[in-house]
């Protein structure tokens, strides 16, 4: 009995935190998970936005890699969808103002430099580099931005 009842109190705990990280098929898997009225109503509302706009400014949320491997993959990658963000927003990379990037390990420093070189045009936006002690999944690399139109 008392194995059963720590086995559903953990089954909703592990349901309700997998709705609260966005991951809505393991929640909706099991209609009997536990989740009050109040917070079904928002299951379905994303967590935040990838880019929001403000005036001429756009803010574009980290992004990580979705094809893991070296620290030289993981920037090109991402990097490459921060440049597609921006486009569809009506921006591009020279029109990007700040960016921050959070490193797994400072060693990847001078991979993702080799890699991040140029993507902006002659003229850089301003960084901060930070080092992390973890970060989403696997990921080695995160970077925001912010932009102008």
């Amino acid at each position: 009995m008392q194995k059963e009842k720590r086995r559903t109190i953990l089954k909703k705990l592990i349901i309700t935190a997998t709705g609260i990280a966005g991951i809505p098929e393991l929640t909706a898997a099991n209609p009997d998970s536990g989740i009050s009225p109040a917070e079904k109503e928002y299951q379905d509302i994303p967590l935040f936005s990838p880019v929001t706009k403000s005036g001429d400014l756009l803010f574009l949320s980290g992004k990580v890699s979705a094809v893991p491997g070296d620290i030289a993959t993981e920037t090109k990658n991402i990097l490459d969808k921060m440049e597609d963000e921006l486009t569809k927003a009506g921006s591009s990379m020279k029109k990007v103002l700040k960016v921050t990037v959070y490193l797994k390990s400072m060693d990847d420093f001078a991979g993702m430099n080799a890699i991040y070189r140029g993507r902006f045009g002659a003229t850089p936006p301003v960084r901060t580099t930070v080092g992390v002690s973890e970060l989403v999944g696997t990921a080695k690399i995160e970077i925001d931005c912010i932009a102008t139109v």
